[in-house]
């Protein structure tokens, strides 16, 4: 039995053997006891700039289209909120650059934009450049779940 031991002692040793290239040289295993950190996937972003006419929002690292919903400071505007969607007022986005188009008719003082509010849709936006101040960004998961909002009403999202 004793005879028998060593060798199997032998093969189990031996079947552990080096798992990692980055210890194992010419001299064998070394376990130094520290682990190398594990990156962390990047972070989901979205970012919101204007022209006059033009809504550009950058999102980043996206692994799903998103719903984005816009407020005024009034709290009206493309709420697209999931509890009262409007198909004109959804917004979808994708990992990547975005682009809406304003349809504002210059009502409001706002800049021409567009044949106002009969050109809305989930391409356009009724807001303008001239409003970037005062507006709200919600972006929605396809399960519904709020997952970044940006402005001063996000607690309108929210209720």
């Amino acid at each position: 039995m004793r005879k028998l031991g060593m060798p199997i002692l032998a093969v189990l040793l031996l079947a552990q053997g080096c798992t990692k290239e980055d210890k194992c040289g010419d001299t064998g295993c070394e376990d130094t006891g520290t682990s190398e950190p594990v990156d962390a996937p990047a972070a989901l972003a979205f970012g919101v700039s204007w022209s006059d006419c033009m809504l550009n929002v950058q999102v980043t690292n996206a692994d799903q289209d998103h719903t984005m919903g816009i407020v005024g400071a009034n709290w009206t505007g493309e709420a697209c909120s999931f509890s009262t969607m409007d198909p004109n007022e959804c917004k979808t986005v994708f990992d990547g650059a975005n682009r809406f188009e304003s349809a504002n008719d210059g009502r409001m003082g706002d800049p021409v934009c567009g044949d106002g509010l009969d050109g809305l849709d989930g391409e356009t936006t009724w807001y303008t450049g001239a409003d970037a101040d005062q507006l709200t960004y919600a972006f929605w998961n396809q399960e519904g779940t709020l997952v970044d909002c940006q402005g001063l009403q996000c607690g309108f999202f929210s209720l």
